[in-house]
Formats: C-alpha cells, sequence, structure tokens
C-alpha cells in the first residue's frame, strides 16, 4: 500500500467516478484503474461497485475512506511542517525589552548581521515579563532579557552581564551632581513607571513594599522615549537600566546606594525545538559576553 494509491483513492471517492478522478490527478484511466486494483488484491477487499460509470464504496470502502482520511490529512500536515522547517531555519524569532534594545541592537543588527547575513531576525519589543510568557508560549525562540528566576524551571537561561538599576533625572535636577541616591531620597519625587509586564517594576516595587511606600506616579507608560522625554525636560524621575542612558540623552543616571541590579542573559524554552539560526545568535552573544556566562 503506497501513499499515492490512497491519494488515488480519496479522488475516486471524491468524484464518484473513475474518468472524473483520473483527469483530476493528470493520469490515464488505466493507469488509475490498475491501481485501486492492485490494493484491493492487497488488502483482500472490494472498495467499490462500478455500475453506469459510477463508482460506489462498498462497506468496507466505507470503512477504509474513514480510516484514511485522518492519515491523509496527517501527512498533509507532515508535509507544511517540514516546509515551514526548511524556510525557518534562518529565521529567528527573537524578544528584546525597550531598555535593553538601547544596548543590544547595535551588536545584533550592526555586528552579528555583517558576520551572518543569511540569517533573518524577527525582533519582538515588550516588557520582560511578557517576552517571557512569549518564549513559555513558543511565540518567539530566544531572547535577550532579564532573568526572573521565578521562571527558571520552563527555561534555560544563560547570564550574559548585569545592568545597575539607577534613579535618572535631568542634568538639570538638583541630583544630578550626586555619585549615588538611596532610595528613600527618591519617595517624593515624581516619578515615571512603566505600564505592566516590565520585570523592572517588580524589582522596584519590592524595595517601595519594604519602606510601606508607594511611588509617587505621574504617568505609567510602555513606551521608553516618552520617559526618557518627561525626565530630560526635568518633569519626574524614573528607574531605569543604566545601559538604556546615552550619552546624547540630557539625563544624569544615578546609582542606588542598595545596588540594585538586573540580570541581562538570553533565555530559551526547555524542550524546544532548536533551530540553526537561534543557536547561532546564542554563540554569538556568549562569544561577545564570555566572562559572565553561568555554569
Amino acid at each position: 500500500m503506497t501513499l499515492k494509491q490512497l491519494e488515488y483513492f480519496k479522488e475516486i471517492c471524491k468524484h464518484n467516478n473513475f474518468t472524473k478522478a483520473a483527469g483530476e490527478l493528470y493520469i490515464s484511466q488505466p493507469t488509475l484503474t490498475l491501481a485501486v486494483h492492485q490494493l484491493e488484491e492487497e488488502l483482500g477487499v472490494l472498495l467499490f461497485v462500478r455500475k453506469n460509470r459510477r463508482a460506489t464504496l462498498t462497506r468496507e470502502g466505507e470503512f477504509f475512506l474513514d480510516r484514511i482520511t485522518s492519515i491523509l490529512l496527517d501527512v498533509q500536515k507532515l508535509e507544511d511542517e517540514m516546509r515551514y522547517l526548511a524556510e525557518k531555519k534562518n529565521l529567528v524569532r527573537m524578544g528584546i525589552p525597550l531598555m535593553i534594545s538601547v544596548k543590544m541592537y547595535p551588536i545584533l543588527f550592526k555586528d552579528f548581521l555583517s558576520e551572518f547575513p543569511e540569517i533573518q531576525i524577527e525582533i519582538s519589543e515588550s516588557g520582560a515579563l511578557g517576552i517571557i510568557k512569549n518564549i513559555i508560549d513558543e511565540t518567539i525562540d530566544i531572547a535577550v532579557t532579564s532573568l526572573d528566576h521565578d521562571y527558571s524551571q520552563f527555561l534555560v537561561e544563560r547570564k550574559l552581564f548585569e545592568s545597575r538599576i539607577c534613579f535618572c533625572v535631568s542634568r538639570q535636577h538638583p541630583f544630578a551632581g550626586r555619585a549615588s541616591i538611596r532610595f528613600d531620597e527618591t519617595l517624593k519625587e515624581k516619578v515615571v513607571m512603566f505600564s505592566g509586564g516590565f520585570y523592572i517594576n517588580k524589582l522596584i516595587q519590592s524595595h517601595y513594599d519594604r519602606l510601606n511606600a508607594k511611588p509617587n506616579s505621574l504617568l505609567s507608560t510602555a513606551q521608553l522615549y516618552t520617559i526618557k522625554s518627561l525626565i530630560s525636560n526635568n518633569i519626574a524621575g524614573a528607574f531605569l537600566l543604566e545601559d538604556c542612558i546615552l550619552p546624547s540623552d540630557n539625563i544624569a543616571a544615578i546609582p542606588l546606594q542598595e545596588n540594585i541590579v538586573s540580570e541581562i542573559g538570553i533565555i530559551s524554552k526547555k524542550g524546544a525545538r532548536s533551530y540553526p539560526g537561534a543557536e547561532q545568535v546564542v554563540r554569538f552573544f556568549e562569544a561577545r559576553f564570555p566572562q559572565n556566562l553561568l555554569p
């Protein structure tokens, strides 16, 4: 029994006619008739009753059609999946949070792609917690993001570096000249917060909770540009990763004396299928930040 015989059989059932089925399959009717005859001989049953040019299924034929329908659907699904894998081998679906993108995009789009131009990068931007969910749901393959060890059971984590969380203010702000600042000194300052899904919120909120305090929040937004604009115009401060502040920003990033840091690393889902392009990205970043790799 061959797959082609099953496809021939299914086409005859579709038209209840050998001649029409042969035309749709672009083969001669004698070739189709012979294939079905050989199939019937192999199975030891009659699949069709042929009368007045009409092919009617026997009881055995109906049973056979019911069974092979799911088989042919599975074969089609497998073919589609294999074609997808072939197309995807050099496509990397990658998540990078906004703050980390400031540091990682030049490395990824300049250094990595100049070395591996055949690899396609498809970026998903959101907060770290949203990106972790996408990794677990397998809507993205890998991510460079803050490591939230509450999800370690689901993830393969490779630490790359640490980034300090700073209290960021305008360079015209009285705090701007400070070498460091205590967290409690920021309580009276208006702050802009990231909206839900950002891991930095989780870290910062834990420090507010320890002081039994709440942020003096002016605004919550998912836009890093908006936050930086409000800071640089001396309207509010914000807690940001040190690595997302550029020299061109009118922003002073003041380290916290509590030394709050975020571990940045590459994550993927445990047990998920691995693709060559994604593996190449992982190797590239591991080589770029070799001193901080986890054992």
